[in-house]
């Protein structure tokens, strides 16, 4: 009888915890399209993966571009391991003077093949950048440094800040498991700022994890009084058991 009571203790116990099981997704697909642009003189690009700006006459122009990972689909990423989305860049001419854009803003489309049947899962994040686009002669530079040293040797370097307004992450269910896919932002945080230098291109990489939980199906009422009978029945003979010694 002390079998069955175990037995009976240890069936309420898995039914109130269940580990999540190992599994991976694929990623798909990653696209970046620029929505919109704010400033700037000569803009282009709207709607797709490049927006340029500056002279409109042949001269000097400045660009942000987004390129995504996949296609080709990257295979069998691990639960809390970061992984790539994409790449963001910008490459920094000398333009017109007031012909800088003052911002733009980011959508990236991702979508996930997910396992047990869930099949693919498309999502999305936005993102705004605020450009500086400095005067180029100044001295000491907009960061505060000397013109013609270090990140300002090519004339005074342009501030890019890479902010967003959604809290990173997304969830879907399939069948008894929930996937947790958050976005950490273009490196750790979530806000960014870097200067570029004149004549020059700088990237940073945009990164994402998932984590699984298994959700417990709750037991009916009546699977909680049989479970509870029969623990008590197991423990009532096993008294008499004893007394009977």
């Amino acid at each position: 009888m002390r079998t069955r009571y175990l037995l009976a203790s240890s069936a309420v116990a898995l039914a109130l915890a269940a580990p999540a099981s190992a599994t991976t997704v694929d990623l798909l697909s990653v696209e970046g399209t620029w929505v919109s642009i704010t400033g700037g003189v000569g803009t282009a690009g709207v709607g797709t993966d490049e927006i340029s700006w500056g002279s409109t006459t042949g001269g000097g122009r400045s660009s942000y571009v987004f390129e995504g990972v996949a296609p080709p689909p990257e295979l069998n990423i691990a639960p809390n391991v970061l992984f790539d989305l994409g790449e963001f860049t910008h490459n920094n001419f000398p333009i017109p003077s007031g012909s800088g854009i003052t911002g733009a803003r980011l959508r990236v489309d991702y979508s996930l093949a997910i396992p047990s049947g869930g099949g693919a899962q498309s999502f999305s994040a936005f993102f705004d950048f605020d450009h500086f686009e400095t005067p180029n002669n100044e001295d000491p530079c907009a960061d505060g440094n000397p013109n013609f040293e270090g990140v300002n040797i090519n004339g005074c370097a342009d501030r890019v800040r890479i902010t967003t307004d959604f809290d990173g992450s997304e969830s879907v269910t399939i069948g008894d498991t929930t996937y947790f896919l958050s976005i950490s932002g273009f490196g750790i945080d979530s806000d960014v700022e870097f200067w570029t230098i004149e004549e020059d291109s700088n990237s940073i990489g945009l990164r994402a994890e998932f984590v699984t939980r298994v959700d417990v199906i709750p037991l009916p009422a009546a699977g909680w009084m049989l479970l509870t009978a029969l623990g008590g029945l197991g423990f009532a003979a096993h008294r008499r058991r004893r007394n009977a010694a």
